[in-house]
């Protein structure tokens, strides 16, 4: 791979990894907020089988 494209993939990837972690704190942002209003179904473990 030439020095131009190892640079776009590796910008490319930052990219990726800012859109999953901005992805994964919107979610834990919601079910924290869900979680807080009472609104968020949690199994018991007992259940879970």
């Amino acid at each position: 791979m030439t020095h131009r494209s190892l640079r776009l993939c590796a910008i490319l990837g930052a990219i990726g990894i800012a859109c999953m972690v901005c992805a994964l704190t919107l979610a834990a942002s919601a079910a924290w907020d869900a979680a807080r209003r009472g609104d968020l179904i949690i199994m018991p473990w007992s259940a879970a089988r």
